[in-house]
């Protein structure tokens, strides 16, 4: 059985990447922050920047107020690694260095192997009790628990089983849906109505963590969401990454988000990471604006004095 701290409230926005501020520039009114796996592990094991709280915050460029959240979400071969480590250690000294939430660990399901034949079933039951399995030990190391909802996409019965998992779990109301993979509009919010289906199934509202969407579908994503009832926060490094290709976020007409080139090398980068992460927010607030959403809309940018 799952439990999640029911006092929880995730903003609509919550970075990852924090760590390409450089080392004298702190993010420090920030309130959540991310890391995913790539940030979290090497090949063996942690990395030693989180090895105690002092050394996340520092590592992260964030303040001791921040909660951290650790995103289990990565390629099969560093899913497959760390499937073979000692999670629960590794797990115990994710929360010990100020880790306060974990998503479950997506390893991958597939109707087709590499080869293009027939996956055969056992081998994604098999995935999805791993990942069971680490929400599980995720709780046990002391972090709340939040669940990936995945499935071959319009399998039924799988996402029929998923209902009745959450329906056994009434203490679950945050989960994670990833579409780093995913950039396709059309498919992503196929894949997200299929999403909402299910939750209404089980017959109440979630907050939903949507793990790697830009600018283009974020908004989307959370307005659809908040005409279904749920609600929604964005975990994605999109704002800073472009701000590392020297690029920046415009707000137009109709609050339309466009981006562009910086043509003024002068300006800092953590002055145009910033800017892309308040428009980017500010894009996530406008799209909520006039739902039910917009009265448990978190700012994590627009309100913090950097």
């Amino acid at each position: 059985m799952v439990q999640q701290n029911s006092e929880i409230r995730l903003p609509l926005f919550i970075p990852t990447k924090t760590e390409f501020l450089k080392d004298s520039d702190t993010l420090s009114a920030l309130r959540w922050a991310a890391a995913d796996m790539g940030t979290l592990f090497n090949m063996k094991g942690t990395i030693s920047h989180f090895a105690t709280r002092q050394s996340s915050q520092k590592y992260l460029r964030v303040g001791p107020e921040c909660n951290l959240i650790a995103v289990l979400n990565g390629k099969d071969n560093r899913l497959e690694r760390f499937w073979e480590m000692k999670r629960g250690t590794i797990l115990k000294q994710l929360h010990d260095s100020g880790f306060s939430i974990g998503t479950g660990a997506t390893f991958s399901v597939t109707d087709v192997t590499e080869k293009g034949t027939p996956m055969p079933y056992f081998h994604n039951a098999t995935m999805l009790m791993r990942h069971h399995r680490v929400v599980q030990e995720i709780q046990v190391a002391g972090m709340e628990a939040v669940p990936n909802i995945y499935w071959i996409d319009k399998d039924q019965k799988e996402i029929q089983r998923w209902a009745e998992w959450l329906m056994k779990n009434p203490g679950i109301r945050i989960v994670s849906r990833d579409f780093t993979s995913t950039r396709n509009k059309h498919t992503v919010m196929s894949k997200l109505y299929e999403l909402v289906s299910l939750l209404n199934t089980v017959g109440r509202s979630f907050h939903v963590m949507i793990v790697g969407t830009g600018i283009k579908i974020a908004p989307l994503v959370l307005r659809e969401l908040a005409k279904a009832g749920h609600f929604g926060s964005i975990v994605t490094s999109a704002p800073i990454q472009l701000a590392y290709r020297n690029a920046r976020y415009r707000l137009g007409d109709n609050n339309q988000i466009f981006t562009e080139k910086c043509t003024d090398r002068s300006v800092p980068f953590s002055d145009l990471m910033r800017h892309n992460m308040e428009i980017f927010e500010q894009a996530l607030f406008d799209a909520v604006a006039g739902t039910p959403a917009e009265h448990k809309a978190l700012s994590n940018v627009l309100l913090s004095e950097f």
